[in-house]
């Protein structure tokens, strides 16, 4: 039988664990900005040199996403931070080429004139899109790129009603 403290440290580490979980609108929004930065990272010959580390920079969705339902806010920002420091420090002596549409696929013409503001935004920003691609929402001037991110996916999930995913970030 347990005594009384051990059943106290038992739930205390439950109840604690619990509070950590992140909420899957949360992690979704985590997990689509993590496969976007991955992609940047490997997609640029400078940064893919073969020593990542394989958690913080999955090609795996679901990675990202089981992992940040498993902690809290605070360490999934910084996962994103780890990607974002080695994006721009393998990217700060060749930038690479100006993006001119998200993604290569092409936009309606309401999302083009969305991404062409999005493009001329100050300060962090992210720029969102439908999974069918009518839909899209950017935000930027925020005071990191998460909060824009979350601000984009918002933005784009309240004008289609479905699901959204960052598509480019920027600092």
């Amino acid at each position: 039988m347990l005594s009384r403290q051990a059943l106290f440290i038992a739930l205390t580490a439950c109840a604690s664990g619990a509070a950590y979980a992140e909420t899957p609108s949360f992690c979704n929004q985590y997990a689509s900005k993590a496969i976007h930065d991955v992609q940047l990272v490997r997609s640029n010959p400078k940064c893919n040199t073969g020593n990542l580390h394989g958690g913080v920079f999955s090609t795996d969705y679901n990675v990202h996403y089981s992992w940040c339902l498993r902690v809290d806010a605070n360490r999934a920002y910084a996962g994103t931070s780890e990607r974002e420091a080695y994006l721009k420090k393998c990217t700060a002596s060749n930038p690479g080429p100006a993006v001119q549409n998200p993604g290569n696929q092409p936009l309606n013409a309401a999302c083009m004139s969305v991404y062409s503001q999005y493009l001329k935004g100050k300060g962090p920003k992210a720029f969102a899109i439908s999974s069918d691609r009518k839909y899209c929402g950017a935000a930027w001037g925020r005071n990191n790129v998460q909060s824009a991110s979350a601000r984009a996916i918002q933005i784009c999930v309240t004008k289609s009603g479905g699901t959204c995913r960052i598509q480019d970030t920027s600092n």
